[in-house]
């Protein structure tokens, strides 16, 4: 047999109720504040994806602002609410109808009307089974009120995540420029604040060092001309005695313009947003012709180079860039590999990428290193050194690759040696754009 609820429980209900309601309108009533009614909008949107609890928000003018299914219904409710201040209940055999004031920090009234899953709760017989649906609804008040904390406090969160995301990969331009975020006045606004003025200084610091860089590699170039031409007249003016050692202030003279030229150009594409004068570039083509060159050098110290291409993709981008990445990766492993062996240049291409692999048989990396070695001037404690090498062909190589969107990592080989990787995104002829940008 049906009967009325006892009062007790309906105290009970309209307390639950009421907290979730409270919070979820003072909730509301701060995001509007902060961000205006199209974000008030997305918080009621995602509030009811997640709870199935449709609000209506009205103004001290009780105009209803969320464009809800049924304001007149809502209106006596939210007047009532007005007037009499608090939370205010309204409830028949289908529904119970609660209306919330909240005020913003400039003490300006809203009232949010919601509709609460009740339906005929209150009547139900006294049995197991109205018990377990009376709990059942306080579980569901009380994960809407979770949902809408966690909501509160992972969104923040994970804005501060991406950002730091962003600034680990290089990019120092990074900021946190979320307005809700900045001006919450808690812990995490303090710190998306301290993540600003920390990412402003790592940006100061790397275009210092850049220009340092630059300004040093400007600098040497003057007197290195100098010392070139002095060298000229000193090698014709010289008897034959100082041929030997004139030579060899030749080759220090030419591996330190080339040291120079390399700086200036790691400077250039590192503040470089992105490469220019770009085309479609035949990457089977580009890697024959580099060894083609390579070849010569190769078999002056007794090596060989080979050339696998199972495919012949387009590329896009700055031709002279990508064969000077290229380039340096194969002219680093002819002069690690030894006399007699062969530098294995492949090229294959399969789903959205192109893949460039060389590989040598030298004495390889130690694995605790094989990521620095792309780092500009890093030095590897073992038989690997520069071997009249600058120390920069490696960091250009990454940076032209990262500026056309690609990859490039080492690896062991298990029968000795090293191989590195170099990964672009393949050319779409239909859309003229990469299909894919690995970033």
């Amino acid at each position: 047999m049906l009967f009325t609820e006892p009062q007790f429980f309906i105290t009970r209900w309209h307390n639950i109720a009421g907290q979730g309601t409270t919070f979820f309108a003072q909730s509301a009533v701060n995001l509007l504040e902060a961000e205006g009614l199209p974000a008030l909008k997305r918080y009621s949107d995602a509030v009811t994806r997640g709870t199935q609890v449709s609000p209506c928000f009205f103004d001290s003018d009780l105009h209803e602002l969320l464009g809800c299914s049924s304001p007149a219904r809502a209106l006596p409710m939210a007047r009532k609410a007005f007037t009499l201040g608090g939370t205010q209940f309204e409830t028949g055999l289908e529904e119970t109808i609660g209306a919330t004031q909240a005020k913003t920090k400039g003490g300006e009234p809203y009232v949010m009307v919601v509709k609460l899953p009740r339906g005929r709760l209150m009547l139900l017989p006294a049995s197991p089974l109205a018990f377990a649906l009376r709990v059942l609804v306080a579980v569901l008040v009380a994960g809407a009120i979770c949902y809408i904390l966690t909501w509160h406090f992972t969104r923040p969160i994970v804005a501060l995540r991406r950002a730091t995301a962003r600034l680990a990969s290089g990019d120092f331009g990074t900021r946190i420029e979320d307005r809700s975020l900045l001006r919450r006045g808690d812990e995490l606004s303090a710190l998306a604040h301290d993540f600003n003025v920390m990412a402003e200084r790592l940006q100061n610091l790397a275009t210092s060092q850049r220009r340092l860089t630059a300004d040093i590699s400007h600098e040497l170039r003057s007197p290195l001309t100098r010392l070139t031409a002095a060298l000229g007249l000193a090698q014709r003016k010289a008897g034959p005695e100082l041929e030997t050692e004139l030579a060899r202030i030749e080759r220090e003279s030419e591996r330190l313009n080339r040291m120079i030229e390399e700086m200036l150009t790691l400077t250039k594409l590192e503040a470089s947003p992105a490469p220019q004068r770009s085309e479609p570039v035949n990457l089977a083509e580009l890697i024959e012709e580099i060894a083609c060159d390579a070849r010569f050098e190769a078999e002056t110290r007794g090596r060989m180079v080979h050339v696998d291409v199972e495919a012949r993709p387009l590329v896009q981008g700055v031709r002279p860039l990508l064969r000077s990445a290229i380039e340096n990766v194969v002219r680093n492993a002819i002069r690690h590999t030894p006399d007699g062996t062969q530098v294995r240049v492949a090229l294959t291409a399969g789903g959205n990428t192109a893949t460039v692999t060389v590989m040598d048989s030298g004495p390889g990396v130690p694995d605790a290193n094989l990521a620095n070695i792309f780092e500009p001037f890093y030095r590897v404690d073992s038989g690997r050194s520069h071997h009249n090498g600058s120390g920069l062909g490696l960091a250009i190589t990454m940076r032209i690759v990262e500026l056309h969107g690609g990859s490039t990592w080492a690896e062991n080989r298990s029968e000795g040696g090293l191989r590195t990787f170099i990964r672009l995104p393949v050319w779409d002829r239909e859309v003229g754009r990469p299909i894919l940008y690995l970033t």
